[in-house]
């Protein structure tokens, strides 16, 4: 049952991952936008029960439409502490070149390629990585949308709660070696990126 649960759960998670780079990627082309600073550094978080229940009486329950809820709703949930988690200072950071290229004629989609992307990817690709190990040892809002064992979180606290404590460690360990794989590949994309563009 544990190797059922480790395509899911690494899927889930990435598909988490890569929903709060894109995020990240569309705050800092949109840079300079006081707007969306003010909406993600004082966004107030709901409490997971919340969100869960509210995310689970929208839209269909059924298939791959739940799971596709369960992202949606973890990276509604995570984003605004991942931002504040030095992402709002790097943005700050490069306000300046940012507004210096559009006072020499450069266009919002230039000065992303050319200055934001290429100081940016190695910071966004590690804030993604966070995110999507965050995800992976969610059973919180996983029991309320999935409600059942289908991720190695989700396992892993069926175990502890029934008192197999050993069975539920171990299975943890799993959440570990995938986190660190997905780690992995992140920074990939951040070296990949690197190596053709800049």
């Amino acid at each position: 049952i544990v190797v059922e649960t480790l395509p899911l759960s690494f899927l889930l998670s990435f598909s988490i991952g890569l929903g709060v780079l894109f995020l990240l990627l569309v705050t800092a082309f949109e840079q300079p936008n006081p707007w969306l600073h003010r909406l993600f550094v004082g966004f107030v978080t709901p409490s997971t029960a919340l969100a869960g229940f509210a995310f689970l009486f929208m839209g269909s329950n059924e298939g791959i439409g739940i799971f596709l809820k369960y992202i949606f709703c973890f990276v509604v949930l995570v984003f605004s502490s991942l931002y504040r988690m030095g992402w709002d200072q790097e943005l700050l950071s490069l306000r300046k070149q940012i507004e210096t290229a559009f006072v020499l004629g450069a266009d919002r989609l230039q000065i992303f390629i050319e200055i934001t992307l290429p100081q940016l990817i190695s910071k966004a690709t590690t804030i993604a990585a966070i995110g999507s190990l965050w995800a992976l040892g969610d059973f919180a809002l996983a029991r309320i949308l999935i409600g059942r064992d289908a991720t190695v979180a989700m396992l892993s606290e069926t175990l502890m709660s029934s008192y197999r404590v050993d069975a539920g460690l171990a299975i943890t360990s799993f959440i570990v070696l995938i986190g660190a794989f997905q780690f992995l590949i992140f920074q990939g994309i951040a070296y990949v990126y690197r190596r053709k563009f800049i």
